[in-house]
């Protein structure tokens, strides 16, 4: 991790399972930094555009990730200016829209399923839009390596490393105040997720510092993406955990939605409410408050919830009979094919067939589980 600039006690190393990631080859203490990073080497869409002038000519309106997905692309196939980071990222990234149509079709119905084939299509409208003016930037030669592949690359490679923090650089700064913004952290961005994190980072006095939380003893070196469900952990990381405590069928409002009036309505709902625009099952307890909530409101005339005033929404009657059977439906919907866990257990492949075959074990006890609480 020389290129850093600072000395570190990690090394980067490189497995099969676990694909590049740090390791601590010697002991670490409690609370010794482990890694630290300038600011001013922190991918932000601030620094991309400062170091490729270029991108501003794409448009105010663009969002700065698309700018980082531009930069991406064009640094790692083209200019190579950031050569020593740009060429440390995987080629291959094993997320869930990265998936090949067989293994997608393994979860066909499921929430993953419709995350993945949604996120495609804007992929490849954002694609479509951008082709042009990618061209009038960057020449003709631009459609030779400004494909939809590697847009598709940049995407996943992004998902699965951005960061939000007070990474706002010099120029950056609201008001003296640390501003949030979302970044790639070369280095700590190759830290695998742990549900028993050693480590965490920090930002601190111009540096993103990696700090370990414990003693460490030649191990790897595991941060925290968050609590996050299999479905989560799988539509941005690739992977799945077997035992895990935040696990949940998540169901966007807008998918189940019958027209686009009662999606937008239920997203105000949700909005003034202060919670997310999502019919939800926990592992254990079932669905949420909200999601009664929700049911109840998708069980109406579809006119009547259009036409809702915003002064009602304190006042929606819940009909739990018709709550329930709207969300029996929508499990009936999300359950994933039948023979689904026991063509991937057969396979007895590792990694991404191994993930997915623990994603759909888990979706199906969660299914069950509010199945028998939705009974009762």
């Amino acid at each position: 991790m020389e290129e850093l600039g600072k000395s570190t006690t990690v090394e980067l190393r490189t497995s099969s399972v676990q694909g590049r990631h740090l390791f601590v080859p010697g002991t670490a203490a409690a609370e010794a930094v482990l890694l630290s990073v300038p600011l001013g080497q922190v991918l932000t869409a601030h620094r991309a555009l400062g170091e490729t002038p270029e991108l501003a000519e794409l448009g105010e309106d663009v969002p700065d990730r698309v700018v980082l997905l531009v930069y991406l692309i064009l640094h790692r196939y083209v200019r190579q200016t950031n050569e020593w980071f740009t060429r440390l990222l995987p080629e291959h990234v094993p997320s869930a829209v990265a998936l090949d149509d067989a293994a997608l079709q393994s979860v066909a119905n499921t929430p993953l399923y419709t995350a993945v084939q949604g996120k495609t299509r804007r992929l490849e409208q954002e694609f479509m839009a951008l082709r042009e003016p990618v061209q009038l930037l960057f020449g003709d030669a631009a459609v030779t390596w400004f494909t939809p592949e590697r847009y598709l690359w940049a995407d996943v490679v992004y998902r699965s490393r951005v960061m939000e923090g007070p990474f706002a650089g010099e120029g950056e700064e609201d008001d003296g105040q640390d501003q949030h913004v979302e970044a790639i952290v070369p280095g700590i961005d190759f830290c695998n997720h742990g549900s028993a994190p050693n480590a965490r980072w920090q930002v601190r006095q111009g540096h993103v510092h990696l700090i370990a939380n414990r003693a460490l003893c030649n191990e790897e070196v595991l941060i925290s993406y968050g609590d996050k469900g299999n479905q989560e952990l799988m539509y941005q990381y690739g992977f799945a955990l077997e035992d895990n405590p935040h696990d949940a069928l998540v169901v966007p409002l807008a998918s189940v939605a019958p027209s686009m009036g009662v999606a937008v309505k239920l997203m105000h709902i949700a909005q003034a409410k202060g919670c997310r625009p999502l019919i939800a099952f926990g592992k254990e307890d079932g669905p949420t408050n909200e999601s009664y909530l929700f049911a109840s409101l998708l069980a109406m005339d579809v006119d009547e919830v259009e036409a809702m005033d915003e002064r009602e929404y304190d006042n929606i009657l819940v009909s739990e009979r018709a709550a329930k059977r709207v969300l029996l439906s929508i499990l009936d919907d999300a359950a994933p094919p039948p023979a689904a866990t026991a063509q991937q257990e057969e396979s007895g492949e590792a990694g991404q067939q191994q993930y997915l075959a623990i994603y759909v074990k888990n979706l199906q006890a969660t299914i069950a589980k509010a199945r028998a609480i939705l009974s009762s």
